[in-house]
């Protein structure tokens, strides 16, 4: 695991302006870089908030909505082919996120009102249709730190999304999602430069990290390579020949005005737990981020999705 405290001062609290950047070198950023294991969508099922999750999905009652899932899929399987990711986030009845809607990403696509009644169709006319098999996430979490940290974390992604005015941003809860050894985890799903979607991993990240990330991957669209970890439809190796590739283009370029570094950013880097999710669509832009504290937290912006209902 990449050791950043290398990066951080020993100065007072966070002063740094949004375009600061937290500095790792070649190495560290390396030991990051390729630890997402490979798989190509993401699924997030809406349903009530993290006292009313089971601590792991498939020991979900079979007569709720996540536990129905869950046996609809598993039926399947055999016949399915692609990797998914499926995990829990916020529902509130009346919301733009309400109990049933599922989120799929890179497709950007949000199905509404999924019940139990429906589960089957559901699976068969998508999940199957998209020659997709579902791997549950548990939503427990064997690293103490997501319950102590994410709070945090979460609340500094709200002061800044409100400082910043990023008012398409909202906010709601994820379950687990995995690597606790990366605490300060966060997926960002939107558009890349060629339109298509694409889902970058974070690890590491910390509240006083939080304003530099949301100005250069949502508000500049830019990678933070000093935090990535890797891509959603690439191999462990893909992912670390893509961070080369940026660095040796950084090189090429190095000869443009730099971008002013402040270490500050990654000060009081403690071993904190969180999970990010951000989601855009093609037709109502989405963004979502998701940090685990118990659960996860998930926030989304720009709402335009498809709607194949």
């Amino acid at each position: 695991m990449a050791d950043l405290s290398r990066s951080i001062p020993a100065g007072g609290p966070l002063a740094a302006p949004v375009s600061a950047a937290p500095t790792l070198d070649l190495e560290a950023e390396l030991q990051l870089a390729g630890t997402v294991p490979h798989y190509e969508r993401h699924v997030f099922l809406c349903y009530d908030g993290p006292d009313w999750w089971p601590d792991r999905i498939e020991d979900a009652d079979p007569d709720c909505l996540p536990g129905c899932l869950d046996t609809a899929i598993k039926a399947r399987r055999p016949n399915l082919k692609k990797i998914t990711r499926f995990n829990i986030c916020e529902g509130k009845d009346g919301s733009e996120l309400s109990n049933g809607d599922v989120l799929i990403f890179p497709d950007m696509i949000q199905y509404k009102g999924l019940t139990c009644s429906d589960v089957n169709d559901f699976v068969e006319e998508d999940t199957c249709e998209r020659h997709c098999v579902v791997s549950w996430i548990s939503s427990d979490c064997v690293d103490k730190r997501c319950h102590i940290f994410g709070p945090s974390l979460i609340r500094k992604f709200l002061e800044e999304i409100k400082v910043q005015r990023l008012r398409q941003l909202t906010v709601s809860a994820c379950s687990h999602v995995g690597g606790d050894k990366y605490s300060g985890n966060i997926i960002i799903f939107g558009p890349d430069s060629k339109g298509q979607g694409a889902g970058h991993w974070y690890g590491l990240v910390l509240p006083c990290a939080v304003r530099y990330l949301l100005c250069k991957h949502i508000t500049r669209r830019e990678i933070v390579d000093e935090l990535w970890r890797g891509q959603m439809g690439l191999t462990k190796e893909q992912q670390k020949e893509a961070l080369k590739l940026r660095n040796r283009e950084n090189a090429r370029s190095s000869d443009l005005p730099k971008e002013k570094h402040d270490e500050s950013v990654l000060k009081d880097q403690n071993q904190t737990s969180s999970r990010v999710a951000r989601f855009e669509t093609r037709e109502r832009a989405w963004t979502a981020l998701a940090v685990v504290s118990a659960a996860a937290v998930v926030f989304f912006a720009s709402r335009v999705y498809k709607n194949p209902n």
